[in-house]
């Protein structure tokens, strides 16, 4: 900062003392002279020599300003410093690694079937109904409207039925479910609403399947196990390999279609599922 301040000082100085100079020399060829020869000379460099202090000048001008103008365009450059960011693993090879860890399991069982992820488990379901001789088509993931998949009969290629899925744990399975899947049965008059669940339905949900008089029904983990059991040896077996490809049992995520990640809440301590794309996507399990 000092260097260019002394720069434009010295332009300065240079300019003022080369005007200072002409100036001497104009106030001395402007006197008078006894010799006429020297007269007639003086009198010739007196217009050169005020055009030259004009040029001089503005030059001068010129000069300090385009000086005072590249002081402004660079500024003085500041030191940064970057957080030094602890490296992270790609997510595809985070993935791969938690899926070699899972177990491979051998054979079918209802404690399999609990601990599958609700996108896998989802898959099942579907899976069943199409070893069962029925098409299935799935809704779009995160928007269902209370329906996972519907069913068509493969003769007719007409939907007879409407069925959700729900893996949430230990966590009960409330009545609005099933009120959501009769409310879908009914206004697309369909012959079955089917919910296939692991895990454990509210005493609410219980009595609403009891006292409903639409064909509303359901299959926990037991009945699912049941269905599985009915296929031959062979048939069990591939739908299990299918079934337990990768990781089968951390949950995705319905936006992003990413496995979720553990974390801590820090005024809580309580601990939850989240997208491993946050803060882009803030979805959460608990």
């Amino acid at each position: 900062m000092a260097r260019r301040r002394k720069s434009k000082e010295s332009a300065g100085a240079e300019a003022v003392g080369i005007i200072i100079i002409l100036a001497v020399a104009f106030f001395m060829l402007n006197g008078s002279s006894s010799n006429p020869v020297a007269a007639a000379v003086l009198s010739t460099l007196k217009t050169p020599l005020i055009l030259l202090i004009c040029f001089v000048a503005v030059m001068a001008v010129i000069r300090f300003l385009a000086a005072q103008n590249s002081s402004k365009a660079k500024p003085q450059k500041k030191q940064s410093y970057q957080k030094a960011q602890r490296p992270t693993k790609p997510k595809a090879k985070i993935d791969s690694i938690r899926a070699n860890d899972m177990p491979k399991p051998t054979e079918w069982s209802e404690a399999l079937i609990n601990q599958l992820e609700w996108r896998v488990f989802e898959k099942l379901c579907t899976r069943l109904w199409e070893e069962k001789g029925f098409s299935a088509k799935e809704t779009n993931a995160g928007a269902d409207g209370g329906v996972d998949f519907y069913l068509y009969a493969n003769s007719t290629k007409q939907k007879i039925g409407a069925v959700q899925c729900k893996s949430w744990g230990k966590k009960q399975i409330g009545v609005s479910v099933l009120r959501e899947l009769q409310g879908v049965v009914a206004s697309e008059q369909l012959k079955l609403g089917l919910l296939m669940y692991s895990g454990e339905l509210s005493k609410a949900a219980k009595e609403f399947l009891a006292l409903s008089t639409v064909s509303i029904k359901s299959q926990g983990s037991a009945a699912i196990l049941a269905e599985i059991e009915k296929l031959n040896e062979a048939r069990q077996q591939a739908l299990l390999r299918e079934i337990t490809v990768g990781d089968y049992t951390t949950p995705s995520c319905p936006n992003c279609d990413v496995k979720l990640v553990e974390r801590t809440a820090q005024k809580t301590g309580k601990v939850f599922w989240g997208c491993s794309n946050f803060p882009r996507c803030r979805h959460v399990m608990n």
